[in-house]
């Protein structure tokens, strides 16, 4: 067993983190105050693991560009559970939301719901104001509608219920607020998850606790607290047929409460999969429904061996559960699958100060219905390749009583930290964000730090460390997952709240992300000290060749050396546009080194129409003309040959 080393080793079996104050209002849910940091802890075992050391810090030559789509100072996208929040459109167009803030003032009263929109041309102007009239919102679901109308759902956290967003059209800028919905009297139901098939809408949402003196008392439903519920608008979100209603099987016999951002949700024409997650002591469990949305069954996907989980309840050490932090996607023959990030829990004495959990855990988990196979797919690298994983002290750590810096002794004196950056109650890898293409490869995105990218400090002892983006794939169902990718290799920048589109057009796959110049965030993790300030965040975006992931191209960075693979050196980043034509268009590539291209225009019989020479072109993003109109109405293919590698793709051509 390979160990994962702290930076620092305390004399202490446990350490208490006190929960910093929370910002209900604003969506934040406090911290768990107890969590065991360990000196070992099983890694994931990649298949091909890292054999050369002295890892080089720094973005390499990736087959891809980041596009900036907007900023926000506000640096929570969410608690655990990503949601949907990149819609990629059959044409190949892609619309995005986040929460957004364009300023840091206090409780930042301009909070709501970002939006832009790439045209297959370009990105819009980042935005500096949000798409609601005059409310404060927040963690939005994007999707479309019949008649091309795009939504966006975010809540109102002040008192509860959601807005639904529409505009005039794809890519449109003239937003619609529609009144606040899905309201119940003493409760307020926030923290939204949706999809829609055509007109219906399914929607997720969980009560949050009742954080003012003149709030209700918080509400119980069945006898549980603060549960999830489910609802169903068949019209557009005009109306809810199905509103908070609860899951069957989702009650007190396995859960005491819910939680927010503890589940994820997809819809794939009348087949429907939500997934809860309990978090540090529950559950995970699937609610499929095929018949869009009027009944479900529940499959418990990962049994927690002592749900309900009551906090006198002796269950040992290290007992294994979920840190809440899932998602869920339906493929095409109908059968669902699960992520989620895996986390410990242990109780050894019935007091109430002896709860513990492990947020230095380090698997993201799968399980697929069609094979009924559990997988860990995903985990925090080993860079360095010395068979040791070092995470910086202040990683998995939370801030202490009062919102301080914990200080720590050690062999080598005291500590006093000048960073910690947990999310939430999650572990070291977490935040699955998964989709499932028409050839069933699935796809997963989830969050990890790097080892040895510190932040402020070479002293791993007394920091964070950053985050970045991984990738990992399966080409059977399932079974077997590829090796992690780092796609996003930002030294010194934490990459962190991925989100992947859940379709794949022009062979690109869509990831939208949010960069910070400091590990984790301003609303979780800054100290009575102001050790992490508000700070102006990027929200990045990448399409990344499917065939380069598929390759591992991408791998884990420069200076990094795995077993080696042959490697193309030519891509598609964005196909042939606009698709049909009737005046010419173009293609872009990415060539990962000088090549001599050639473009080959064929037609179905295999027939060479048109050839091109383009000469020698540099790395990087090159577009390609492709003029027709030389060529007749009809369908053709065309070839883009650097000698050795080619890249091809199906044109119209119309008159």
């Amino acid at each position: 067993m390979k160990r994962i080393l702290l930076a620092l080793l305390t004399t202490l079996p446990a350490l208490a983190f006190a929960q910093q104050s929370s910002d209900i209002e604003a969506g934040v849910i406090p911290q768990n105050p107890n969590g065991i940091v360990p000196t070992q802890v099983e890694p994931f075992k990649p298949a091909h693991p890292v054999t050369s050391k002295g890892f080089m810090r720094k973005s390499g030559n990736l087959p891809y560009k980041f596009d900036t789509l907007g900023f926000t100072y506000y640096d929570l996208q969410t608690n655990a559970s990503v949601g949907n929040r990149v819609l990629v459109h059959a044409d190949g167009k892609v619309s995005v939301a986040w929460t957004y803030s364009p300023d840091g003032t206090a409780e930042f009263p301009l909070r709501g719901s970002a939006y832009n929109h790439h045209n297959n041309t370009a990105w819009g102007a980042p935005p500096t104001s949000r798409i609601e009239t005059n409310l404060r919102l927040g963690w939005p679901s994007i999707g479309v509608l019949p008649g091309n109308k795009e939504y966006v759902i975010s809540h109102f956290a002040t008192s509860g219920g959601l807005h639904v967003m529409t505009n005039d059209a794809i890519g449109g800028s003239n937003w619609t607020t529609g009144p606040r919905v899905l309201t119940i009297a003493g409760g307020k139901p926030i923290w939204n998850r949706a999809d829609n098939n055509g007109n219906t809408i399914h929607v997720l949402t969980n009560y949050s606790d009742s954080a003012a003196s003149t709030d209700p008392p918080n509400i119980r439903v069945d006898g549980m607290l603060l549960p999830t519920t489910y609802s169903r608008s068949t019209d557009g979100g005009q109306t809810w047929s199905t509103a908070l209603s609860m899951l069957p099987g989702y009650d007190t016999s396995r859960y005491l409460r819910g939680g927010g951002d503890q589940y994820a949700i997809d819809a794939n024409g009348n087949n429907v999969a939500i997934v809860i997650a309990d978090n540090l002591g529950g559950d995970v469990a699937l609610w499929k429904s095929t018949d869009n949305g009027q009944t479900f069954t529940k499959i418990i996907v990962d049994t927690f061996a002592f749900a309900p989980y009551k906090t006198d309840k002796v269950i040992g050490s290290n007992v294994p559960t979920n840190d809440g932090s899932v998602d869920v996607v339906m493929d095409n023959n109908g059968y669902a699958h699960v992520f989620w990030g895996y986390s410990e829990v242990s109780k050894n004495h019935p007091s109430a100060d002896s709860s513990f959990f492990t947020p230095a855990s380090n698997r993201i988990m799968y399980w697929g219905e069609q094979n009924n196979v559990k997988r860990i797919i995903g985990g925090m690298m080993d860079m360095d390749g010395d068979t040791q994983l070092t995470v910086a002290y202040g990683t998995p750590r939370s801030l202490g009583a009062n919102n301080t810096l914990p200080r720590l002794q050690d062999s080598l004196g005291t500590v006093d930290l000048i960073s910690v950056a947990r999310y939430g109650n999650t572990s070291l890898a977490t935040m699955p964000s998964a989709m499932v293409d028409a050839q069933g490869r699935i796809f997963c995105v989830y969050s990890a730090p790097l080892e040895g990218d510190l932040y402020a400090s070479n002293e791993a002892r007394e920091t964070s460390n950053y985050r970045d983006l991984f990738i990992t794939f399966s080409t059977d169902g399932g079974i077997t997952w590829a090796d992690p990718q780092n796609i996003t290799q930002g030294h010194g920048y934490e990459d962190v709240f991925g989100c992947v589109g859940k379709t794949i057009v022009n062979n690109v796959l869509h990831v939208i992300w949010q960069r910070d110049e400091i590990p984790g965030t301003n609303l979780q993790n800054n100290s009575s000290d102001g050790s992490h300030p508000t700070v102006n965040n990027v929200i990045l975006h990448a399409s990344i060749p499917v065939q380069a992931i598929i390759n591992n191209q991408i791998g884990l960075g420069p200076g990094v050396s795995v077993e080696e693979i042959d490697q193309p050196n030519v891509y598609i980043t964005n196909g042939f546009y606009p698709n049909p034509t009737s005046n010419g268009g173009e293609v872009e590539i990415f060539l990962t080194e000088t090549s001599p291209v050639t473009l080959t225009v064929t037609n179905l019989l295999g027939q060479t129409v048109a050839t091109q020479d383009l000469g020698k072109q540099a790395p990087g993003n090159t577009t390609v003309k492709v003029a027709t109109d030389s060529l007749a109405a009809g369908v053709y293919m065309y070839n883009i040959s650097t000698g050795k590698y080619a890249v091809s793709g199906k044109m119209v051509v119309t008159k």
